[in-house]
């Protein structure tokens, strides 16, 4: 097992991703798993959740770089979580978007680089691609700084995941699917976070370093989310998605490449493209054996769900239980 007998590092880690992160490593019989983080209420609930002596919680903030060093003492992995995400936050407080987007980016690769750690693994956006919103353009600039701290640390391995919509689950029941209101007409990638976690620990396994690894998602259309949910029984307390005009920064669209990266991307498997950025010399030599990306889609060919498979993978999921007839 990749993980036993290391120590993990999970920035951001009371998030919805650092839960399943913590479900998925422990079975794997790692030493220690830090949960780094700046709030005392969540922590605490996550105690609760998770009642193992393997797992320890350090408050703190990535914008303190004396605090996240200290954190990052003798760890193997570090999964890298912690952001500023709300589009309109980020765009009304930009300031503060960046210390924490960006700035905590630079502290952490500093600091992971001084402590010798094995790997850094940080989870990117698709709204990197093309950068609309300032924090779709922080996240761009994050992946940015990691490719290029493989450059100049010749211990770490820095390496992205670039991630699609989120849809969150915790303690095996539903707390939110995105957005009590959410903008018609868009189309965006579906990701569960039980497999955005499987993905980063994937990602942490195969990454040599310098990759931007994109997960082959499925998409769906906005308008078909807001039908399904407002003729369905939610198993949360509010029962329907109210559309709403588009936020400042927002796109209609998703995408998870540009063209100019497509050029340099490769099909790993079934789970992941990768893009090999050039300033990284040798990195293709590792996946000579990999075919390159041939379809001309910046959205890497991926299926839109129809309205039926999107309901019946809600189904699945635990999102819905009420199945309500759809549009055929």
């Amino acid at each position: 097992m990749r993980f036993q007998n290391t120590i993990i590092l999970i920035t951001g880690g009371t998030g919805v991703l650092g839960y399943g992160l913590v479900r998925q490593l422990l079975p794997q019989n790692p030493a220690k798993i830090i949960i780094y983080s700046r709030n005392e209420a969540n922590q605490v609930a996550m105690s609760r959740v998770f009642e193992d002596s393997r797992i320890s919680y350090y408050i703190g903030d990535v914008r303190d770089k004396a605090a996240l060093s200290k954190a990052c003492e003798a760890v193997d992995y570090v999964f890298h979580l912690a952001e500023i995400n709300h589009v309109a936050l980020c765009e009304n407080q930009p300031e503060e978007a960046l210390k924490t987007n960006i700035g905590g980016i630079l502290n952490l690769i500093e600091v992971a680089a001084a402590n010798e750690v094995k790997k850094v693994i940080y989870w990117s956006s698709d709204k990197a691609v093309p950068p609309s919103s300032l924090y779709g353009l922080s996240k761009a600039i994050g992946e940015k700084l990691i490719i290029h701290a493989n450059t100049f640390s010749s211990a770490a391995a820095f390496l992205c995941v670039r991630g699609g919509t989120l849809f969150e689950t915790r303690h095996d029941t539903v707390r939110s699917i995105p957005g009590s209101s959410m903008e018609p007409n868009g189309i965006r990638f579906f990701l569960h976070s039980k497999d955005a976690a499987r993905l980063l620990l994937k990602a942490a396994s195969i990454g040599k370093g310098g990759e931007v690894l994109l997960p082959v998602m499925p998409l769906f259309r906005t308008n078909d989310l807001i039908e399904i949910l407002t003729g369905s029984q939610l198993d949360r307390a509010e029962s329907a998605v109210k559309p709403v005009q588009p936020q400042s920064g927002e796109t209609s669209e998703d995408i998870l490449l540009s063209e100019y990266e497509r050029t340099s991307t490769i099909v790993y498997d079934d789970d992941f493209l990768i893009i090999l950025p050039a300033i990284i010399p040798g990195l293709k030599t590792g996946y000579a054996s990999c075919p390159p990306l041939t379809d001309n889609s910046t959205s890497a060919n991926s299926p839109i769900l129809s309205v039926d498979q999107f309901r019946s993978l809600l189904v699945q999921n635990g999102y819905i239980q009420d199945i309500q007839p759809g549009r055929q």
